[in-house]
């Protein structure tokens, strides 16, 4: 999924597999367009 580029955080896309990403409280993780976590 993230190769394809459906998955986004905040709103940017992320589409580096290998790339560490450092969550925060109230960031979005969505996962398509139906389907989305908030960080608390």
């Amino acid at each position: 999924l993230i190769k394809q580029g459906s998955i986004q955080l905040d709103g940017a896309k992320l589409r580096n597999p290998t790339e560490q990403i450092t969550l925060s409280a109230n960031q979005i993780l969505r996962l398509d367009k139906t389907h989305a976590v908030r960080v608390r």
